[in-house]
């Protein structure tokens, strides 16, 4: 199953290079107000520590959508994401798509992995409306992170953008995400969009 899900993505990414359809990668991921210790270089008999406050500000679940080299969309909370909140942010993506479908005549595909709330039975229930917007689901294949390659720009957040940095206050912890986060893309000449829930 992975080689086949690896096939039909090379596929789907030959499409969107040839301009047929359109790609975006979702995924969620969280960060606490601990900072991670990154690899690196020290003397012998040292060890590289970062001071971590006494207490750490609660984690920040961040939901993101992105197209590469064009725009990152993302909603962040103090807690998991409901299968509802996924709903509300899929129905915007795919009144998104039917525009861009008109636009463009290009399909959009929304690559992301096998969670529950991106497959329960009352999710499914929006796939083929969503299909009729333009909006269709691809589900990489189980335990193959790699193939959704969102997950390389969580590992720049994180080991970038906020490496060596902790937070106590909460209110901090997001200020840091959405300035980090609008930092990367906006750099990048991307669209950045903040989702309300």
């Amino acid at each position: 199953m992975q080689q086949e899900k690896q096939e039909q993505l090379d596929v789907l990414k030959t499409a969107s290079e040839k301009g047929y359809i359109r790609l975006k990668y979702l995924d969620e991921t969280g960060k606490d107000g601990e900072s991670t210790v990154n690899y690196t270089w020290m003397k012998i008999g040292e060890q590289k520590q970062i001071k971590q406050p006494k207490k750490a500000a609660k984690r920040q679940s961040i939901l993101g959508i992105w197209e590469p080299n064009k725009d990152f969309k993302y909603a962040l909370i103090p807690r998991n994401f409901t299968s509802e909140e996924y709903v509300k942010l899929m129905e915007e993506e795919a009144r998104d798509a039917w525009k861009h479908f008109l636009a463009t005549g290009q399909p959009t595909f929304m690559i992301q992995d096998n969670a529950s709330i991106h497959k329960s039975k009352r999710i499914q229930r929006y796939w083929r409306l969503w299909s009729k917007q333009g909006l269709h689901m691809f589900f990489i294949a189980p335990h193959t992170p790699q193939q959704n390659l969102i997950e390389g720009e969580w590992r720049q957040l994180k080991y970038g953008e906020l490496r060596g940095r902790s937070y106590s206050e909460d209110a901090a912890l997001e200020k840091a995400l959405v300035d980090a986060i609008e930092s990367r893309y906006g750099k990048k000449g991307y669209s950045v969009k903040r989702y309300s829930l």
